[in-house]
């Protein structure tokens, strides 16, 4: 999973929304240090906080089960 993308779209989500990286702390439970540091890439975030992000954001997350696993030739090109 590219978390880049999935973390570009809650900022993105969370600006279309007006909201301020407190106003999502608040809403989450998360600091408003996490908040700001993921908005500025300066943090590693848990999977639980992203789901939890997105929930306040109203997002869902939608897992694919052919977009999980690489494909076999992804793997080789990995190991050349």
């Amino acid at each position: 999973m590219n978390t880049d993308i999935l973390i570009g779209t809650l900022i993105k989500r969370r600006k279309g929304l007006k909201l301020m990286q407190q106003n999502v702390a608040e809403l989450t439970g998360i600091s408003r240090r996490t908040i700001t540091s993921l908005d500025t890439g300066n943090v590693e975030i848990s999977f639980f906080r992203i789901i939890k992000i997105a929930f306040a954001l109203n997002l869902q997350i939608t897992f694919r089960s052919d977009s999980f696993w690489p494909v076999e030739s992804e793997l080789s090109n990995q190991f050349k």
